[in-house]
């Protein structure tokens, strides 16, 4: 295992960290995996959420080039693992024109440690042949791993295929037991050198009133 990615522990002020921790877990059930929101970096932040990217920011290589983020909040059981294994991209343009475009970097902030969930990253990107999309290599030639700690912040580029493992570390099955897995807490943060399509404004929605900055 060679390929690198790089993990930085206590990257937050722990005080914004701690904020950020219990926000997330007053929203309860309603957060949605898959509810994304849209943060132009220079502006000001209206959350917490936000105002962790803007610290962050000092980790992000080619920072000038970063035009904002996209971020929104993880909330999964490890043996319920409900993401398969993907690559980042902007989905709204690649419905709407079958192209590919990928952040610059993904990132996830761990909020809380749990038994299993580790990040894993290979180093598979997705290259156009004819009509179609396929896997570079089309197996995995190398791969990394990062475990759920509280406060680390784990960065990758963007093309990468990668996914989250289940409650014992290994690939997500349907067959998978069920039972014991633990609430898998992070906020997922990718680093766009454009805006993304169709990504509202937390601003403009305020979907999750919790998180806003006291």
């Amino acid at each position: 295992m060679s390929l690198r990615i790089d993990t930085r522990d206590e990257a937050l002020p722990e005080r914004l960290f701690d904020d950020t921790l219990r926000a997330v877990r007053r929203i309860g059930p309603r957060a949605s995996y898959w509810r994304t929101f849209w943060f132009p970096l220079g502006a000001e932040p209206g959350c917490l959420p936000e105002k962790a990217a803007c610290k962050l920011a000092r980790f992000v290589p080619e920072r000038s080039r970063i035009v904002g983020v996209e971020w929104w909040i993880g909330r999964m059981r490890t043996d319920a693992v409900t993401l398969d294994f993907h690559h980042d991209r902007d989905l709204a343009l690649f419905e709407a024109t079958g192209r590919i475009s990928h952040p610059r970097w993904s990132s996830v902030l761990y909020l809380n440690r749990v038994k299993g969930g580790s990040l894993f990253v290979t180093d598979q990107r997705l290259r156009r042949r004819g009509d179609e999309y396929r896997l570079v290599p089309e197996e995995p030639g190398d791969f990394a791993l990062a475990h759920p700690e509280p406060n680390r912040f784990v960065r990758f580029p963007g093309q990468l295929l990668h996914g989250v493992l289940d409650q014992n570390d290994r690939p997500p099955t349907r067959s998978n037991e069920k039972g014991g897995g633990a609430l898998r807490l992070s906020l997922v943060i990718n680093w766009w050198t454009r805006r993304p399509r169709a990504i509202p404004r937390w601003s403009a929605e305020i979907a999750y009133p919790e998180l806003a900055i006291d």
